[in-house]
């Protein structure tokens, strides 16, 4: 595979990087048949440079990478790979010291780790991703760099913890560790990848509860949390959003930095029903605006 780097075209908010899901640094040829990341080596063919690692990608859906679809299409469509077999497979490789070790570093409990199906590659640690029936669609990697990737051919879904109970108040997360810190915290609560997916599955196993999605403290964070409340609104009883205190970046830090279980359902409670009911308005003005310039 020759490629020139220069020929390649940047990523961007529309069009995020097909093998990370980040908005910058990364490139994608313009037929789509392969992707430069520069933060992900696990799966890569090799280095190229300064730019970082070159991906092969599947052939046959460039065209929605290149017309800028608002959605992460990077990963292959189902390949006939049994994804419940390969989790199954993953956790029984993983020990005991190996889930020590992860959770002190990333600063949760072991028993949120388990909760979330957490397993061993070889090379990295494996988390399921669901789709609304709860069926396992694809395998999240985080390798020992902090590097993440997907199994090939996995679709993108959630992070859903085991026993998740069908009734109560449901947060909604950014990432496998943000669930776990939430979980740790006495709050049931579904990830997602990252912040621009997932939506459509949330439609669905969501509805008719309420939720507080918490999110990142970021403009991206920010920004995905704000679309996915829009698409929350109506379906579920009622919507809130959460960010963590200025200087903050995640639930996972919020948590570090010495938020307790009393203080964050607290936290939870307060988030402002209000807040969304101007957003939900804001959305609805764009709408009418979009239609009446037709």
């Amino acid at each position: 595979m020759a490629l020139d780097s220069h020929q390649m075209l940047r990523v961007c908010k529309t069009r995020p990087c097909p093998i990370c899901a980040k908005t910058d640094w990364c490139l994608v040829a313009p037929d789509g048949s392969a992707a430069i990341c520069a933060r992900v080596q696990g799966g890569s063919l090799r280095r190229c440079g300064e730019a970082g690692w070159l991906h092969r990608l599947r052939p046959g859906r460039p065209a929605a990478w290149a017309a800028g679809r608002r959605c992460i299409f990077s990963l292959p469509e189902a390949s006939g790979k049994n994804f419940e077999a390969l989790s199954i497979r993953h956790q029984q490789r993983l020990v005991l010291e190996q889930l020590g070790r992860l959770a002190e570093c990333l600063g949760v409990s072991p028993a949120s780790l388990r909760r979330l199906r957490i397993g061993w590659t070889g090379s990295g640690y494996s988390f399921p991703m669901r789709n609304a029936g709860g069926e396992i669609i694809g395998l999240h990697i985080r390798y020992a760099s902090g590097a993440k990737a997907a199994e090939a051919g996995s679709r993108l879904g959630l992070f859903l913890p085991a026993d998740l109970p069908k009734i109560g108040t449901l947060a909604i997360c950014e990432g496998v560790t943000d669930t776990a810190a939430a979980l740790d915290l006495g709050q049931e609560a579904v990830g997602r990848p990252s912040c621009n997916c997932g939506a459509s599955i949330l439609a669905v196993l969501a509805r008719g509860r309420d939720v507080v999605i918490v999110g990142d403290n970021d403009p991206p964070g920010r920004h995905g949390a704000e679309s996915l409340a829009s698409c929350l609104v109506g379906r579920c009883s009622t919507v809130r959003i959460l960010y963590p205190p200025e200087g903050i970046k995640d639930l996972r830090q919020w948590r570090r930095s010495g938020l307790t279980a009393v203080e964050f359902r607290e936290a939870l409670r307060a988030a402002s029903v209000c807040e969304l009911r101007v957003l939900a308005a804001r959305f609805g003005q764009v709408k009418k605006e979009r239609q009446d310039e037709r």
